[in-house]
């Protein structure tokens, strides 16, 4: 099995940083009572962490992609059913919109630093495109820019954007009319 790290240490911290919103969420989850999601919400944090702090191709890469499969799935359809329709259109829309960056960032990534072409034009002083199928070449500063940019538009769709909409969710549809009069009842002045 190839367990070669593809993404640079220096570059994969900041997912272990990100991660913590996975772990805040899993706080929520089970303040609101959402168990199970809680459950796996914790599941995903540690193997998140233990995924992004070395990036390789092992058991803990596929053991982390399980529980964001089961996490995911577990939000999308039982969950997001008890929040208002308003957030769980939310939901469906920003897991949706995650779900695409996702398809198109793995395509890139693979074209960009995986699939070596046969031919590499050395001398290619190109400047660096994001949407772009060509191949960079290891240890330049197109390569480095291609690490950064797939690695923190999952960071930035996935760690915080998805968990930042669970929680708001979560929290807003268990903040009704029924509890605004507990939150003003307090006489903070």
């Amino acid at each position: 099995m190839n367990t070669e790290l593809h993404v640079p240490q220096h570059i994969s911290i900041y997912g272990v940083y990100t991660s913590s919103f996975v772990l805040f969420s899993s706080i929520i989850c089970s303040y609101f009572g959402y168990y199970i999601l809680q459950y796996l919400t914790m599941g995903l944090y540690i193997t998140s962490v233990l995924h992004w702090y070395k990036l390789q191709n092992g058991i803990v890469r596929k053991i982390d992609i399980l529980f964001s499969v089961l996490t995911i799935s577990h939000v999308t359809f039982v969950d997001s059913l008890y929040f208002l329709p308003k957030y769980r259109t939310l939901w469906l829309y920003v897991i949706g919109s995650s779900m695409f960056v996702y398809a198109c960032n793995d395509i890139i990534f693979k074209y960009q630093i995986i699939y070596k072409p046969d031919l590499i034009d050395y001398d290619n002083k190109k400047p660096y495109k994001y949407i772009s199928l060509d191949y960079t070449i290891p240890g330049t500063k197109n390569r480095e820019l291609s690490y950064i940019y797939t690695s923190f538009s999952h960071i930035f769709m996935f760690h915080i954007c998805s968990t930042i909409t669970l929680m708001y969710g979560m929290i807003n549809t268990h903040i009704t009319e029924d509890t605004i009069p507990l939150l003003n009842s307090t006489n903070i002045q």
